[in-house]
């Protein structure tokens, strides 16, 4: 399930995403700066446009525990602990782990699952959503054989499911190595956002 609830400008980086059960100072997503001048953007690294007018993204993957805490972690299940990191081009271009453990249980550690992913996308960018789920050798497409675009200029959040199925909807069992594949979200440039901004200035 995909949803838009609000605009880009409506996210602000100092308080995060505002909404409950997440963990104090775990809300923020991370940025992701792509070149303002390029027409096919791929995910890059941290810093790979330094020195290059660019325009930001924002990201984040989202996980919830049994007791409802959320959180946004980095790859390699690192959470995400103030609105000042630039890794989200990073967590594109890599696998993320479906289950980590949840930063607020430290002696009896409770797993928290990837349940969400969040993007704020601007004006004159919109996004290809490629969602693949690798459980042990198996590939499970979580999108439709149709391109899945999401808008410029908004703050998009698509859920990901709590449980998954085989081809024959059999339920799979937990699995620690469970991975969401790489380049879930590929950005693609918005002409009509861009034209819109160009009226604005006009």
């Amino acid at each position: 399930m995909m949803c838009t609830v609000g605009t880009a400008t409506s996210y602000q980086t100092s308080a995060g995403m505002e909404q409950p059960g997440f963990l104090l100072g775990s809300q923020f997503l991370s940025a992701w700066d792509l070149p303002a001048d390029e027409s096919n953007w791929t995910a890059e690294p941290k810093n790979a446009w330094r020195g290059r007018r660019t325009v930001r993204c924002y990201v984040g993957f989202e996980y919830e525990c049994s007791k409802g805490h959320r959180f946004y972690c980095s790859t390699g299940g690192v959470p995400v602990k103030s609105g000042k990191e630039t890794t989200g081009g990073v967590n594109v271009m890599h696998d993320n782990q479906l289950y980590t453990n949840c930063p607020s249980h430290t002696n009896k550690p409770l797993l928290g699952q990837l349940m969400r992913i969040v993007i704020v996308t601007p004006e004159q960018v919109n996004m290809s959503l490629h969602l693949t789920v690798l459980y042990r050798n198996i590939l499970i497409n979580l999108t439709a054989a149709e391109t899945v675009q999401i808008p410029g200029g908004k703050v998009t959040v698509i859920r990901l499911p709590y449980a998954y199925c085989d081809e024959n909807d059999r339920p799979l069992s937990f699995d620690m190595e469970a991975r969401l594949k790489r380049n879930v979200l590929v950005p693609i440039k918005n002409n009509s956002g861009r034209r819109r901004n160009n009226e604005k200035k006009s």
